[in-house]
């Protein structure tokens, strides 16, 4: 399933009142794909911090 950056975004809203949000993504100069678990304090940044990021998720 590949998905977008809206996608993406939807997920991180429709996480509220989840511990934990975990992505998978393949960042552009990486060979491996990377996993990052967000906590719930930290969905916004990291949303904020992965919109900046030219990734394919």
């Amino acid at each position: 399933m590949k998905l977008t950056m809206n996608d993406l975004i939807q997920n991180f809203e429709e996480a509220n009142g989840a511990a934990f949000v975990g992505v998978r993504i393949k960042m552009d100069g990486f060979e491996d794909e990377e996993v990052i678990i967000n906590g719930e304090k930290n969905f916004e940044p990291s949303l904020n911090t992965i919109k900046t990021l030219t990734i394919r998720i």
